[in-house]
């Protein structure tokens, strides 16, 4: 099985002896992927708040029957929730990949 560095995507040397295999090419390569699983927290914080809110007025609106609910939440609303929701699931994936054991 070939494994790749989780940061530069390099081609890792095969593991000699026992003990898990390599996630990174470097130290440097291992900072890097912790500060990008930090960035990646937080923007899934903000865009998970983003994600509330929209829903939250989405929801509040169709309730309430406000008139101009057709024409700020209406299809609109629902692709700003769409869009949120995929950026959010791309953050999450590329988080499950920094963060689970290979192999």
């Amino acid at each position: 099985m070939t494994t790749t560095c989780l940061s530069c995507r390099i081609e890792l040397p095969p593991r000699e002896g026992a003990g898990r295999p390599s996630r990174y090419c470097s130290d440097t390569c291992k900072r890097v992927a912790g500060y990008e699983i930090t960035r990646l927290n937080r923007r899934l914080q903000k865009l998970e708040e983003r994600l509330s809110v929209e829903r939250e007025e989405k929801y509040y609106n169709a309730a309430t029957k406000s008139e101009d609910w057709k024409m700020s939440y209406g299809m609109e609303g629902t692709y700003r929730i769409e869009a949120l929701q995929a950026e959010i699931d791309i953050a999450n994936k590329r988080l499950m990949e920094l963060c689970t054991d290979s192999g």
